[in-house]
Order: structure tokens, then sequence, then C-alpha cells
């Protein structure tokens, strides 16, 4: 029985490298965080236009860009987690569709 346990933790798997589907999906997430980014600082973007915001406008406006930046950070967490293999992702994949739907709000 010890024999086996040692066998199996010794086993390497063939799938070792990221690839697929699922390096698709890694791919596509980085590519989803830096678009959102650049947004913010596009020429109609928040950065480039907040003077013109007055009042509670412009606090609103500030409170978007912060989901903006809180849903990209999460983005990129993701992304690694998924390729370090981090069992947790799917909690941070949580965390971003809650910072998506604040913003939405």
């Amino acid at each position: 029985m010890e024999e086996t346990i040692k066998m199996e933790k010794g086993y390497a798997h063939p799938y070792q490298k990221l690839g697929g589907w699922l390096l698709l999906i890694v791919i596509f997430t980085f590519i989803f965080a830096f678009s959102g980014l650049i947004g913010s600082f596009s020429q109609d973007g928040f950065f480039r236009s907040w003077p013109g915001y007055a009042g509670g406008e412009f606090w609103l406006q500030l409170m978007i860009q912060c989901c903006t930046f809180y849903t990209a950070t999460l983005q990129v967490t993701y992304a690694v987690m998924l390729i370090k293999r981090d069992p947790r992702f799917a909690r941070t994949w949580q965390l971003i569709y809650i910072g998506s739907f604040l913003k939405a709000l």
C-alpha cells in the first residue's frame, strides 16, 4: 500500500503545460483586463474628460473607474492563478463578477 502511494506522488502527469482552450481563456483574460484599463485613458475616457464632470456625476464616474481597476486587477490575478493551477481561481472569478455587477449598477 505504501509503495503505491509513493509511486503516485512521483507520477508525472503528461499535461504539464497550459494549452488548448484553457490557454485561450488565459490569453483573452489578459487582453480584456488591459483593454479595460486602456479605455480609461482613451480620448473620451474618464481620465481625459474628468474636469467636465461636476458634483455627483464626478463621484459616480470615479466609482465606475474604481470598479474597472478592481475588475482588471482580479482578471490578471485570475489568469495567473490558472497558469499556476491554484484551486481558488473560482472564488476570484466570482469576485470579478461582483465588480462587474457594481460597475453596471
